[in-house]
């Protein structure tokens, strides 16, 4: 099981990083602060629950310097969260110095040879007193070792965990949003499950040290199962909440006159109305009338994205909440009042039915036709037809 959700949880950090990087880059630190806890669960599996040489080899001691990156990972996420945007300056490099100079304190390990390395790994798991004697780490042992990396992890839990508080009680007024309220619910989550995790790796740790034996006992399997557990149900609240990824949004109360003068469709009490969001759904509009991209058959809302220059979820939010319309049926919508527009001009002569719909922006003759019909109760020829007898 412990391997399955690791596994599982490497997949969707790939997926995270990959799908976001170019639209919310904030997203890539989530996405790689659940990598490398997933692949420090890994090692825990190949090295206890299922020892396997090879893989145990491969995978202890080698990532040892960026399991300290969790930590600042985890930090920059949750900042990156109230900030609603990617941030990361000059000084946050200080919190890379622990893992450069962990990472120069395992170069000599990390220039032996493998089959050699190899040899260690598999004296070690049968000599377990010993290992202070081969060079894992040239300048601390590998209890400090645990003892930093645990206790670092900690303590960016700590500060992540004040920071999330410290916002809330300033956004009080903010809660009344139900979005808001999802966002705070998921960072109360993740670093719940977080000191969970932790605490169920420093338990474990704990009792290694006093008792080595303790590293193959079910007791110590039923602990990183435990831990597993969170792993799982980090992931399971992404999944649930996929929009959590991309950030917290700064929502303001927009004074009324903007409610008379602006034409917006109903907005839900719960969701304050926002002068930003406004404006952007009159970007929307003014593009979608102005720059006709819903011409291109394979226009998606990343295009739309990339042409305002803001985050997709931002654009995903209103259309949902200010324009209350979806995205694609509003790209239908225009492309079929092209359609119509080409079918009472002269264009009929000149092209076909199936040609106009594709010049439209439709994919297929048979997509045109359905939409058309949908939409007007009618045909294109029927359509034609009737406003010809007109």
């Amino acid at each position: 099981m412990l391997l399955a959700i690791s596994i599982l949880s490497i997949v969707l950090s790939l997926i995270i990083i990959i799908s976001n990087w170019q639209i919310n880059k904030n997203s890539i630190y989530i996405g790689s602060f659940l990598l490398l806890l997933s692949l420090y669960s890994l090692t825990h599996y190949y090295t206890i629950v299922a020892f396997s040489l090879v893989w145990t080899t491969v995978l202890y001691n080698h990532f040892s310097p960026l399991y300290l990156l969790m930590g600042p990972l985890l930090y920059f996420y949750v900042r990156g969260v109230f900030a609603d945007r990617f941030v990361f300056t000059k000084r946050d490099l200080l919190h890379f110095i622990p893992a450069c100079v962990h990472l120069i304190s395992i170069t000599e390990y990390l220039l032996i040879p493998f089959d050699t390395k190899v040899d260690i790994v598999r004296y070690c798991s049968t000599h377990f007193d010993e290992l202070n004697n081969f060079p894992f780490n040239s300048f601390f042992t590998w209890q400090f070792n645990y003892l930093v990396r645990l206790s670092s992890l900690f303590g960016y839990l700590f500060v992540c965990l004040f920071i999330t508080i410290q916002v809330m009680r300033k956004s009080k007024q903010e809660l009344k949003s139900s979005r808001s309220k999802y966002i705070f619910r998921w960072l109360f989550t993740l670093l719940g499950l977080m000191f969970i995790i932790v605490f169920s790796y420093s338990f474990f740790l704990s009792n290694y040290v006093q008792e080595k034996k303790y590293l193959y006992s079910e007791h110590a399997q039923e602990v990183l199962f435990l831990s597993a557990l969170g792993i799982a149900l980090i992931n399971g609240s992404l999944l649930l909440f996929p929009e959590i990824l991309y950030g917290k949004l700064t929502l303001k109360p927009v004074p009324s006159v903007y409610k008379k003068s602006v034409e917006v469709a109903v907005i839900k009490d719960e969701v304050y109305e926002n002068e930003y969001f406004i404006d952007l759904a009159k970007q929307i509009k003014k593009h979608f009338k102005e720059e006709h991209p819903y011409l291109k058959i394979d226009f998606a809302i990343s295009d739309l994205t990339i042409a305002l220059k803001v985050p997709q979820h931002h654009i995903t939010i209103c259309f949902r909440d200010y324009i209350c319309m979806k995205f694609t049926d509003m790209k239908t919508q225009y492309r079929l009042e092209y359609a119509k527009t080409a079918l009472l001009s002269e264009a009929h002569n000149q092209f076909t039915l199936d040609a106009i719909g594709h010049q439209a922006g439709f994919l297929s003759k048979s997509n045109f036709f359905s939409c058309f019909k949908k939409s007007t109760g009618l045909t294109p020829l029927e359509f034609l037809n009737r406003h010809k007898e007109l």
